[in-house]
């Protein structure tokens, strides 16, 4: 007896104090019953029911509704050995998981990838591994959502390092790039899996088909990317463009009375001197010198944001709505971007407008044309965003000018007008430039509706469609195929230096509840189409943020209250390291604890639409409009996000059978609605991500979250913005949320061990209990009358 004492007092009252922390591993192969297991809730096999298909707005399987909460799963780690996909398939089924998005299969070749070193032919044995994850998930009643382009160079064509990574936008045009695209989707879809004896093209597992992933001309023209592409690229990209021209024009005399209306030529130089001021702030050091007609710009020592390391020249009048132009040649230690426009020179610092370019190793010619929004009698021109790393920058043969806006230029006839580049192209005129917007989106168009019909005519391919995200390509465009989609990540990693350096990145420790603004949620509200089916496929608030257990609780309560179609974590792995027992990544939610720990909340509410839909109206604007905004602002300005409700930094559900209380809320007490009420205690961060979920009749899942780390965490600064390659080691630890919760009729509550089982009893006293660290758990189980 006295032995059960003392088991139960170190299980269950072991004392901690606000700033302890204690191992919480959630098993990789976990696939125990509980009242953390979703899978009872899945259809199994996926499928069963009919294939999955886009009508009224939504998706259904056969008759019946189905709305998916979904993971990511990427490079390596689509291809789990045999033993363990069975595993993996059955823990994801466990925490909710109804639908797994094959991610960065063709970016890498075996065994990181599915190809071959040609980068063109399937490897065997990385489809026979594909093929039996994909029928295990099947076996659990999860589905699949098969995406063919998204890392792939297509060999044996030309790049360069302005371009984006993998051809993006270049391969929305060329032809040979769009063959080889729909010989992966061919040599994939039709493949027939040997364990369900099904091609892909008819499986009824497979709910969702994406043909590219974030990849849209638009986007990458509008970012420059295809400014500089290699001549075999820049010559079709060209040829294309003139023959659309002659489409439309029957000479060059239609053409030049369209184009040359509201021409200006440029004006006088306003550069009469080579005095530059040098701004160093917050910590950055830098140093400026003259060499061979042009300036090299050292910063030694980087800040913290990217303004606090400045260059710029002031004492220029500047006219509201008038067109500038500036123009200079410019290279960099390494490909980065620097921001150049014009500003304000005494408070309040206005910015009046400003335009980002990429810099590559290689001399550049850079001409961009501006309208500022303000008068200004002394302006400063101003080379900024370069504050946050140590690099060196050169510049030469620096001018500004009035005017600069032509039509056609000299020389140029029907025939031989080449493609126009972005940082050019404020420089011609409004018809000029309406006639591109239109060429790029007929050309995109044509792609999108080309690939969808390959897919579903020649290849017989029944699961619904997706082109790729919106902020990518025009909606107009992407409601022309079966279903809508978007990502979105708040806080994602930064990489000052190198895009990718794993040495190199900060985010920004915040949590979203507390945005003023909704943080992500009102532009994904904003996405909507009206009358397709929605879905958002990436989303996270990447590690270590140490608020990210708020990521899927706000997405998924905000996705069933707007009635969308699936959601989707960014990412469940990116290898096979499935034990690792820590927080390995940004992005990897698979062992991440407290992440991990909400899924099944999240995944009930969502899918089970524990709270009631009241979607937001949204409209789909006519196509000329939209032309003209992406025009004029870009693609991204295309979506305006909703107006946000303030919530004083705490986001909350009431509905009566989920309720949250995500938020900064320390000394507070909040009425979450039908008697239940919560008063959260000390924390590490004054912070905590609670819910209460009636997983079945009489039966809650109370989840509390705060702070999470690994072992030996290398935190680089206070703030906790980066731990740079020191990632720690295992076991990840958490903290223990004290809080008082009053929930009418509770009559039995355990505290749960991280497979979700009965550990130990918590008291209740008159509808009351107290959760706190001295559980050292994530995570209750309450019985109500």
């Amino acid at each position: 007896m006295k032995r059960s004492l003392l088991l139960f007092a170190l299980l269950c009252f072991t004392r901690a104090t606000a700033s302890d922390l204690f191992p919480f591993v959630l098993p990789w192969d976990d696939a125990a019953p509980g009242i953390t297991d979703c899978s009872p809730t899945l259809d199994k096999p996926a499928g069963e029911r009919g294939f999955i298909t886009a009508r009224d707005g939504h998706l259904y399987a056969g008759d019946k509704r189905i709305r998916f909460f979904g993971v990511n799963i990427c490079f390596g780690g689509c291809f789990p050995e045999h033993a363990d996909a069975d595993k993996i398939a059955a823990r994801m089924a466990k925490f909710g998981i109804n639908c797994v998005r094959f991610h960065h299969m063709d970016t890498s070749v075996s065994p990181r990838g599915i190809l071959q070193k040609d980068r063109r032919t399937l490897d065997p044995a990385q489809l026979d591994k594909l093929d039996y994850f994909i029928a295990a998930l099947k076996k659990h009643g999860i589905y699949v959502n098969l995406n063919l382009h998204v890392g792939r160079t297509y060999p044996g064509l030309p790049t360069s390092e302005t371009m984006a990574s993998y051809h993006k936008g270049v391969d929305n045009f060329h032809p040979a790039m769009i063959e080889m695209q729909k010989e992966y989707a061919r040599a994939l879809l039709t493949h027939t899996n040997a364990y369900t004896a099904t091609p892909y093209t008819g499986e009824p597992a497979v709910a969702l088909i994406e043909i590219n992933n974030e990849n849209a001309l638009f986007h990458d023209w509008g970012n420059g990317a295809l400014d500089d592409m290699p001549a075999p690229l820049t010559d079709e990209f060209a040829r294309q463009w003139n023959d659309w021209l002659k489409r439309k024009y029957a000479d060059n005399d239609a053409l030049r009375r369209a184009w040359n209306i509201r021409e200006e030529p440029f004006g006088n130089e306003m550069i009469t001197t080579n005095r530059w001021s040098l701004e160093q702030h917050g910590g950055a050091r830098a140093s400026l010198t003259r060499t061979n007609d042009a300036f090299r710009l050292d910063i030694t020592q980087a800040g913290k944001e990217n303004w606090h390391v400045q260059l710029s020249q002031p004492g220029h009048p500047i006219e509201k709505g008038r067109t500038y132009t500036i123009c200079f040649r410019a290279k960099s230690d390494a490909p980065r971007r620097l921001s150049v426009g014009l500003s304000q020179t005494a408070s309040p610092w206005r910015s009046l407008v400003h335009s980002s370019i990429r810099l590559g190793r290689d001399w550049q010619t850079f001409t961009i044309p501006v309208t500022p929004d303000a008068d200004e009698t002394n302006a400063r021109l101003i080379f900024s965003g370069l504050g946050k790393e140590k690099c060196v920058v050169w510049l030469a043969d620096i001018s500004l000018k009035p005017g600069g806006v032509l039509g056609l230029r000299p020389g140029e006839t029907l025939g031989t007008i080449a493609a126009f580049a972005k940082n050019t192209f404020a420089t011609r005129t409004v018809e000029a430039q309406r006639d591109w917007i239109r060429f790029l989106w007929d050309t995109e168009r044509a792609y999108w509706t080309g690939m969808y019909r390959f897919l579903k005519d020649d290849l017989k391919a029944r699961a619904p469609i997706i082109g790729t995200q919106l902020g990518y390509s025009p909606p107009q465009i992407q409601a022309e195929l079966d279903v809508v989609d978007i990502h979105s990540y708040w806080q994602h990693p930064r990489f000052p230096g190198k895009p990718w350096d794993p040495g190199n990145w900060f985010i920004k420790n915040i949590s979203m509840a507390a945005a003023p603004d909704g943080g992500t949620l009102p532009r994904l509200i904003a996405g909507r189409v009206p009358g397709k089916p929605y879905t958002c496929s990436e989303y996270n608030h990447p590690a270590p943020n140490t608020y990210n257990s708020e990521a899927f609780l706000m997405l998924a309560a905000t996705a069933a209250r707007e009635d969308w179609d699936g959601i989707f974590a960014f990412t469940y792995s990116h290898g096979t390291d499935w034990d690792a027992r820590k927080i390995r990544s940004f992005f990897d939610v698979d062992q991440h604890p407290t992440q991990m720990a909400t899924f099944p909340a999240a995944s009930t509410v969502f899918r089970c639409g524990l709270i009631p839909a009241t979607p937001t109206r949204t409209q789909l604007p006519d196509p000329d409009d939209a032309r003209e905004t992406i025009r004029t602002g870009g693609i991204w300005s295309l979506i305006k996000p909703t107006q946000w409700e303030q919530t004083n930094g705490v986001f909350t559900v009431t509905a009566p059978r989920a309720k949250m209380l995500v938020g900064s809320v320390r000394g507070r007490h909040f009425d979450l609605g039908n008697g239940v009420r919560v008063a959260p205690g000390e924390t590490r961060q004054d912070w905590v991500a609670i819910s209460l979920t009636e997983m079945a009749p009489h039966r809650w899942l109370l989840t509390a979250t705060g702070y999470a780390e690994n072992t030996d965490m290398g935190w680089k600064n206070p703030e906790k913005t980066t731990v740079g390659r020191d990632w720690g080691k295992a076991p990840s630890l958490v903290e223990g949320i004290p809080a008082t919760v009053t929930l009418p009729r509770a009559t039995k509550v355990w505290a749960l061990d991280e497979r979700g089982q009965r550990k130990c009893e918590v008291p209740v006293r008159r509808s009351q209990l107290e959760i706190g660290p001295q559980y050292q758990t994530l995570w209750y189980e309450i019985e109500t009358r």
